[in-house]
């Protein structure tokens, strides 16, 4: 998953991690834990075998 300013998260960082599911077809989730207004930003997945997608996320605390 690649995360705003094309840093790249994985599921070993511990605030920002993603989850990806094969049960009625491919789905992945962005999980954020104490999102801040720093996490904003456009998160984009793109997987090898399926259609890149992105999200723009808007965190307001």
């Amino acid at each position: 998953m690649v995360g705003q300013e094309n840093e790249i998260y994985s599921k070993t960082t511990q605030r920002i991690t993603e989850d990806t599911d094969w049960a009625d077809g491919l789905i992945s989730r962005l999980k954020i834990r104490r999102a801040t207004p720093n996490d904003s930003g456009n998160y984009s997945c793109v997987p090898t075998i399926a259609k890149p997608t992105s999200v723009y996320v808007h965190v307001i605390i």
